[in-house]
Formats: structure tokens, C-alpha cells, sequence
């Protein structure tokens, strides 16, 4: 089955109790568009790093859940709008993606890409749409 990532939306002050109100699921690409996005494999500080850096929620051994604040999802938001799939390929490099053992381990070619390329067009139509209506997501891996 392996490492997925799911994104929850859920009104202003209730991204750590619920009720959560929509979701996506990000499969296995999340590690890849986090490096993408941050340049980085680990957890990054700053917007760029939203994937793996939030507040982390509750003591799951298992999983790692972190929370996002509106502002968080904002800040967010405007890096999603400023990043297009140029410039995504541009950072796109096979041989850094296998260096930086990302996640999951693929040979991280053009079909690679292309998986990375459609899950990023969901992450940033969702992202948009909740940041615009002042929700708080939260990231869970596992």
C-alpha cells in the first residue's frame, strides 16, 4: 500500500477536532511535490514547506498530522499561484529526486513527472478553493 498523504479542509478553529468538510488524497506524490516545491526532502520552514511543516496534531505513532492555520493556507495558496508546470519541470531533475531518496522510489522519468504534474493541479484547485473560503487544513501522512 505504502505512504500516502490526504489534505482535510475543515472551518476556521476546527482543523484539530473536526468536522472536516472535504478532502483529497494526494497517493504517493506527496514527497515529490513537497521537493519540488521546497527544494528540499526534509521538512522546510517557510510556505514552500506546507507539505511537512504545520503544527504537528496529536501523538500518532504511525503517521505524522500536521495543522494549518487560514493564514498558513493563504501563504500557501500564493505559492501554488505563482508555480506553474514550467516551473515545475524546470526544478524537475531524475538524478537529484533518486539522490535525495524521495519518496516513493521511482526512476523519476517523463511518466514520473507527469504523476507529480496531475496531483499538483488537484493540490493547488483545492488548496485555492479553500484558501478563498478561509479554511484550515491539516496534512496527515501515513
Amino acid at each position: 500500500m505504502g505512504i500516502r498523504a490526504t489534505i482535510l479542509a475543515s472551518k476556521p478553529g476546527q482543523s484539530k477536532t473536526g468536522p472536516t468538510i472535504d478532502s483529497i488524497d494526494l497517493d504517493k506524490a506527496w514527497h515529490g511535490l513537497h521537493f519540488l516545491l521546497s527544494g528540499s526532502a526534509a521538512a522546510t520552514l517557510g510556505a514552500e514547506g506546507f507539505i511537512l511543516n504545520g503544527e504537528p496534531v496529536g501523538d500518532a505513532s504511525d503517521a505524522e498530522v500536521y495543522a494549518h492555520t487560514a493564514e498558513r493556507v493563504a501563504a500557501f495558496n500564493k505559492v501554488l499561484e505563482r508555480t506553474g508546470p514550467k516551473d515545475l519541470l524546470d526544478r524537475y531533475d531524475a538524478e537529484r529526486l533518486r539522490a535525495s531518496d524521495i519518496y516513493p522510489d521511482l526512476a523519476w522519468d517523463q511518466q514520473d513527472f507527469d504523476y507529480l504534474l496531475e496531483y499538483f493541479k488537484v493540490l493547488r484547485g483545492f488548496v485555492q478553493r479553500h484558501a478563498s473560503a478561509g479554511h484550515e487544513l491539516v496534512v496527515v501522512i501515513c
